[in-house]
């Protein structure tokens, strides 16, 4: 879930950072020193080392601990620190990887947040700013719902469902922002099209400067459905997928939901540098392919290395599109739920020839038919 952001303070954020390896260091000093919003300190002190210190969190509002998570005593020294810290200050840990015994820990020990040591200084700006609001609201941040849509294969029906998806969240809901789409297809996403609306999102103008995204620029950056759901879109680019990086796109969903309750992700089929902070930030992730033997195989292949290489749990992670009363050309039901297992979250049905009528039109689904399969399928899975 991504954290919605409450206003800036005028008080900076003070940091101090624990690390005995120089080069980390000084590479988030001088990423830290154009932004007044946070005062970096650098403790050149090893987790072992820290330990002993008295005080050791005295003066910072978030403290940050470089950690190799393979020794074992600087695990046990990460411990001792944080029942030191005793609540005054969020710790964030800083590590080259971690394994599920150090997951464990991590959580016993109710750290604020994980961040690998290659990690851009915005990358720790933004956790910086998560812990000090979920510690402001006595652990009770505000947070939007994110359900992110990645296809295995092209025509799997991953933009329709993103849609669907979005309207079903706002169906009965009166609040003027109270959903976004977001299409992260970058190189050749259909939504605007879909939508019958123009694609707002200027890539070119903001990617070399992402620092000047903020909720006022957001707002300029959006188009408005006529639902009132919100949509942010960039006009098609063969090197869409080339001009933005992590740090764009964790400033551009991060305001996104400082404005919105819900966002929804249309994913494309490249895994690329960002995609696992999409992944991380959302509530759910779904894995979306059709009921053919190649479609099932992937789907299966892929939720095994989400699950491999993330953490992801494995169950209800894909979603079977297109589905036909009888089938789809001699592939049953039961074929995907021996090829998924666990892994399978639903079918949903193949809308036919109204999705088609829908995307012509720029409405969603239920203003042509009050209550289609698919939205029928498709609610059951993504809730309300």
């Amino acid at each position: 879930m991504f954290l919605r952001p409450f206003k800036v303070n005028a008080a900076p954020i003070r940091v101090k950072l624990l690390t005995a390896d120089d080069a980390l260091g000084t590479r988030l000093k001088q990423g830290f020193a154009p932004e007044q919003r946070y005062k970096l300190e650098v403790s050149r002190n090893s987790a072992i080392e820290a330990a002993a210190l008295p005080n050791v969190c005295a003066d910072c509002t978030v403290l940050v601990i470089d950690v190799d998570s393979r020794n074992a005593q600087e695990a046990t020294s990460l411990e001792t620190i944080t029942g030191a810290a005793g609540g005054q200050a969020p710790v964030i840990v800083m590590s080259d990887d971690l394994g599920s015994a150090a997951v464990r820990r991590l959580l016993h020990l109710q750290i604020a947040d994980w961040l690998p040591r290659q990690a851009s200084p915005t990358d720790l700006q933004l956790a910086c700013e998560r812990a000090t609001r979920a510690k402001e609201t006595n652990g009770r941040a505000r947070t939007a719902k994110c359900i992110a849509f990645y296809p295995v294969l092209g025509g799997v029906g991953n933009t329709t469902l993103t849609m669907a998806s979005a309207f079903i969240l706002a169906r009965g809901r009166r609040q003027a922002n109270s959903v976004c789409l977001i299409d992260l297809d970058l190189q050749s996403g259909t939504m605007a099209d879909y939508l019958d609306l123009p694609p707002n999102l200027q890539l070119e103008d903001i990617a070399k400067t992402p620092e000047r995204l903020d909720g006022q620029l957001l707002e300029v950056l959006l188009s408005r459905h006529a639902s009132g759901i919100g949509l942010l879109a960039a006009p098609n680019s063969l090197n869409g997928l080339q001009l933005v990086g992590p740090d764009l796109i964790a400033r551009l969903l991060d305001n996104a939901a400082a404005k919105f309750s819900n966002l929804v992700i249309d994913l494309p089929r490249q895994w690329l540098p960002w995609s696992e902070s999409v992944l991380k930030g959302s509530d759910h992730f779904f894995v979306v392919t059709d009921l053919s033997v190649p479609g099932l195989r992937k789907a299966r292949r892929i939720a095994d290395e989400l699950h491999r290489q993330f953490g992801v749990p494995l169950k209800g992670r894909v979603i079977v599109n297109k589905v036909g009363w009888l089938g789809s050309h001699g592939v049953k039901k039961n074929d995907a739920y021996e090829a998924l297992g666990e892994r399978l979250a639903g079918f949903v049905a193949d809308g036919g020839s109204i999705v088609a009528q829908a995307h012509n039109r720029g409405v969603p689904l239920s203003e042509l038919k009050r209550s289609s399969r698919l939205e029928k399928d498709l609610g059951t899975i993504v809730g309300p």
